[in-house]
């Protein structure tokens, strides 16, 4: 894990779930998860615990990615 600043592009919590939404461009990347993933790890070390993860790809076409 790279040491600086993360800033998803959007986090929202429901009740004990933490939500984190990254809006992308352009064809998928590994990089694009594994840029989720730091941010999910951060959250994790504050103390939440359910935590789900999502990339939405907008161009050429909308593309939902849960994990």
């Amino acid at each position: 894990e790279e040491k600086g600043f993360l800033r998803a592009d959007r986090v929202v919590l429901f009740d004990n779930k933490l939500v984190i939404i990254d809006y992308k461009t352009g064809e998928q990347k590994s990089s694009h998860r594994k840029q989720l993933e730091e941010y999910a790890a951060v959250f994790s070390r504050m103390g939440y615990k359910e935590i789900e993860k999502k990339l939405i790809y907008l161009l050429p076409e909308v593309q939902v990615i849960s994990f």
